[in-house]
């Protein structure tokens, strides 16, 4: 694990001793799959009550989700964070970029964050993960190890704006009956995610 004044970046080597066992599934992101995945998970706020995952397949698929109230989760929390996925005889590897502007911190924080790692093994059916966050315990967050001594910029009021297109093309039987029906019917759709941090601790997401 690294940083600078903008990024945490960490590093993870996913040994496998049957590398031709990984599983990695081509899918949509934040879809799930019986691949194998490997998570970063960070309590920025330090709060024990409150996270955010980042994850990723052997194929490449990432995914993210928030975590509140200790064990509560929200899979529609999307961020803009970057990772790689390669495939060796050793097993498979992956390197996470996590901007410092897609977490949230406590004004004058100590540097210390909550931490965890996760890993699941799909032939296996296993999940590992450091520290142990046991099935049998009432809290999730709240069992996080920590990472000490990240520093970080003071959080600032930051406005991000993300454009996006969407297209998609419907195929249906048509009755020459009716003039108002055609197929194929190509239709496009534009639109703009905007996040503004508010407080350290508040972001509105509009879209």
């Amino acid at each position: 694990m690294l940083f600078d004044d903008s990024a945490l970046y960490i590093a993870i080597d996913a040994q496998e001793p049957h590398p031709g066992l990984v599983r990695g599934f081509l899918t949509r992101r934040d879809e799930s799959s019986p691949s194998d995945w490997v998570s970063v998970l960070i309590d920025s706020f330090h709060d024990r009550r409150t996270a955010f995952e980042f994850g990723i397949s052997p194929a490449g698929v990432k995914y993210d989700r928030y975590w509140f109230n200790d064990t509560n989760n929200d899979r529609g929390w999307d961020a803009v964070w970057d990772a790689a996925a390669t495939r060796d005889d050793a097993g498979w590897h992956t390197e996470f970029r996590i901007p410092f502007s897609q977490l949230r911190f406590k004004a004058g924080a100590s540097g210390a964050l909550g931490f965890a790692i996760a890993r699941t093994t799909a032939h296996l059916n296993e999940v590992s993960t450091w520290p142990l966050l046991a099935r049998s315990a009432s809290g999730y967050v709240s069992s996080f190890g920590e990472l000490q001594c990240v520093v970080t910029a003071a959080p600032k009021k930051r406005l991000e704006l993300m454009p996006y297109v969407s297209s998609q093309v419907a195929t249906t039987t048509v009755d020459s009956s009716n003039p108002l029906v055609k197929s194929p019917d190509p239709d496009v759709s534009l639109g703009l995610d905007l996040k503004y941090r508010v407080a350290p601790a508040t972001r509105p997401d509009a879209r």
